[in-house]
């Protein structure tokens, strides 16, 4: 997997057409986090390549995650790599329940 790089997250953010300031809110972030993922000065986390998809499916986060672990493992099945359906199936509700904790983790605070 390659790592998402400032020029892709500048790239993603002028094609959605948002200020640093309205990428940051969407993201639920500071200004100041944006600008330093942009200059180099902070590295971007894993996420936030998929959290730029949902912003630009305007589907929530917890949604995209969703859609995404199901084609994960359906490119799995396809493969035909060695994975039965109980244990896809454990997949897909163990990505949805870590969603769900953090998504009320970030309602608390």
């Amino acid at each position: 997997m390659n790592k998402f790089t400032k020029e892709m997250l500048i790239f993603r953010r002028t094609q959605l057409e948002m200020t640093r300031e309205e990428l940051a809110r969407e993201l639920k972030t500071t200004y100041t986090t944006v600008y330093r993922w942009e200059t180099g000065s902070r590295e971007i986390p894993p996420y936030i390549e998929l959290a730029l998809d949902a912003i630009q499916y305007h589907l929530s986060p917890e949604k995209y995650a969703r859609i995404a672990v199901k084609v994960v493992v359906e490119l799995v099945r396809k493969q035909k790599i060695k994975i039965t359906d109980e244990q896809a199936n454990a997949i897909e509700t163990d990505a949805y329940y870590v969603l769900r904790a953090k998504a009320a983790s970030d309602n608390v605070g």
